[in-house]
């Protein structure tokens, strides 16, 4: 098959990356994914580290 045989609608040649259309979307998504796993374990230390804190402080006080 030559080059012209393989050129799309697009008017580019067809590519592997081009033949998984989702193939983008689906790194996209894996990538959004991980960024949100790592956001919420951050948003949970930091959650966690509050509570501690306000448990002490209320421990000092007394509970008031």
């Amino acid at each position: 098959m030559d080059t012209r045989e393989r050129i799309g609608r697009s008017g580019t040649p067809d590519t592997d990356e081009d033949a998984s259309p989702r193939g983008g979307l689906d790194e996209l998504r894996a990538s959004a994914r991980r960024i949100t796993n790592a956001v919420s374990a951050q948003v949970r230390a930091v959650m966690s580290e509050n509570s501690e804190e306000y448990l002490r402080q209320a421990r000092q006080t007394g509970g008031q």
